[in-house]
C-alpha cells in the first residue's frame, strides 16, 4: 500500500555559489573585485568572518541533522508519463470539498506536504476538503514531446478529470508558483471539471513590480538558451545556482540562525525539511524550461494576452471560476505586482485577492501560514 521511505543524504546546492555569495558580503572584500563590491552593495550591511563561519557551522548542522522527513507516500491514484497524483494519509472523514495542490515545476511536491504541523495536504484533508497532492515527477524521463502544451492540455485535465470521477464532484484547484501560471491557461481545457481555482504565488505579469528573478533570467537567457537545446534540459544546478544569486545574504542570514537554533525543536525540523525540498531541484526538459524562459520572463506573453498554448491564445477574459489570488509585497521571486495583475483581465467580479505578509516560502512553510493562509483558503473555499 506504501512505498518505501527513502533516506534523504543532504547536499547544499550549488554549495561554492552559496559560500562565493556569502564571502562577497565580508568586510575585508581583500581581492575581491570592484565589481562584486559594486553588486552587493545596494544589500544588507557587510558581514563579518564570524558570520561566516557561523553560515558554515549551520550548513554542516544541516548536513548532519538526524531529522528525516517522512514522505512515504501510498501508491499512486493515478498516473500520466512520470506525473502522479497521492491522496492525503487518510481518508478525509467529512468531506465538503475536493481539492488538487499542484507544486512548481523546479522542484518537488514536498513542501506542499511538508512535516507533520506544516502539510498543507494533510492540514485541508484534517479541515472537511478531501485533498490530493500532484506530482509532475521527473519530466525529463517523460515521452520526448513533453511540453507545456501538453502539460496544459493534456496532464493536468486528465489529473481533474480522474478526481471528479472519482469523488463524484467538480474539483477545486490550487497553483503554487509556476504550477499557479499553468493552472490559469488549464483552466480553459478543464473548466468543466473545476469548481474554484486558487493562485498562491503565482507569477503573471513577469515585467513589474521590481522584478529580480525576471531580469536576471532575461539577461541569464541569450547564453543559456542554446546550452538548453544542445543538453536537452535544464539542469536543476543552474536554476539553483540563479536563485543563489538573487540575494548574496541569504544563504548567509538563514543558515546562520540555523546555527542558533534549538537543533530538536519544530522550528529546525521545518528548516531541514524546507532545504532539503529547495536542494532536490529537478531537471526541465528543453520544450518547457525553453517555453517558459522565452514565452513568461522575456516576451511577457501571459500579461500581454499573447500567450499562446497549443496553437491558442490564453484569453483568460474567458475564465468563470472564481479565483483567489494570494500575493504578498514580501515575496521575493514572485512580486506582489506580478501576481495580482492578472485579476485586470479577469472577469468583472470573479478574482479576489488575499494580501499577506509571508514570504514565498512562508506562505506555506512559515510560523503564520496556517493563520494567515490556510484558514483563509479554506474559509474561501467553503463559502457559499
Amino acid at each position: 500500500m506504501t512505498v518505501e521511505k527513502n533516506k534523504i543524504n543532504r547536499a547544499l546546492y550549488p554549495l561554492p555559489v552559496h559560500i562565493a555569495m556569502a564571502a562577497s558580503n565580508m568586510t575585508d572584500f581583500g581581492s575581491f573585485s570592484p565589481d562584486i563590491q559594486q553588486y552587493v552593495a545596494h544589500y544588507a550591511a557587510p558581514a563579518a568572518e564570524n558570520d561566516i563561519l557561523a553560515m558554515m557551522k549551520g550548513v554542516r548542522l544541516y548536513y548532519d541533522h538526524p531529522y528525516q522527513p517522512d514522505h512515504t507516500r501510498r501508491a499512486p491514484l493515478w498516473q500520466d508519463g512520470t506525473t502522479c497524483i497521492y491522496s492525503a494519509s487518510k481518508p478525509c472523514k467529512n468531506p465538503e470539498r475536493v481539492i488538487l495542490l499542484v507544486p512548481s515545476l523546479v522542484n518537488g511536491p514536498e513542501i506542499l506536504d511538508l512535516i507533520e504541523d506544516r502539510s498543507l495536504l494533510e492540514w485541508m484533508n484534517n479541515n472537511n476538503i478531501e485533498a490530493y497532492l500532484l506530482d509532475w515527477g521527473e519530466l525529463t524521463k517523460a515521452h520526448d514531446d513533453i511540453s507545456v502544451d501538453h502539460l496544459v492540455t493534456i496532464t493536468l485535465p486528465k489529473a481533474l478529470q480522474f478526481i471528479a470521477n472519482k469523488t463524484g464532484r467538480a474539483v477545486d484547484i490550487l497553483g503554487y508558483c509556476m504550477g499557479g501560471t499553468l493552472c490559469v491557461a488549464a483552466s480553459l481545457y478543464a473548466k468543466q471539471f473545476i469548481s474554484k481555482m486558487i493562485l498562491l504565488a503565482a507569477p503573471w505579469d513577469f515585467h513589474t513590480g521590481n522584478p529580480l528573478l525576471s531580469d536576471r533570467v532575461r539577461t541569464w537567457a541569450p547564453v543559456v538558451l542554446p546550452v538548453i537545446d544542445q543538453k536537452k534540459l535544464l539542469p536543476a544546478r543552474w536554476t539553483q545556482s540563479l536563485f543563489a544569486s538573487l540575494d548574496p545574504k541569504e544563504a548567509l542570514g538563514k543558515f546562520k540562525r540555523f546555527s542558533q537554533m534549538d537543533q530538536s525543536s519544530t522550528e529546525a525540523k521545518i528548516f531541514v525539511a524546507v532545504e532539503d525540498w529547495i536542494n532536490n531541484g529537478r531537471d526541465l526538459p528543453a520544450p518547457v524550461a525553453q517555453h517558459c524562459i522565452r514565452h513568461w520572463f522575456s516576451a511577457n506573453a501571459p500579461a500581454k494576452g499573447t500567450w499562446v498554448v497549443n496553437d491558442s491564445k490564453i484569453n483568460v477574459s474567458n475564465i468563470e471560476t472564481p479565483i483567489l489570488i494570494i500575493a504578498s509585497k514580501n515575496d521575493k521571486l514572485v512580486p506582489y505586482a506580478s501576481a495580482i495583475e492578472i485579476k485586470k483581465s479577469l472577469p468583472d467580479n470573479n478574482a479576489h485577492i488575499l494580501q499577506v505578509s509571508c514570504g514565498h516560502i512562508g506562505m506555506i512553510a512559515g510560523a503564520k501560514a496556517v493563520h494567515d493562509v490556510w484558514l483563509p483558503i479554506r474559509d474561501w473555499l467553503l463559502k457559499k
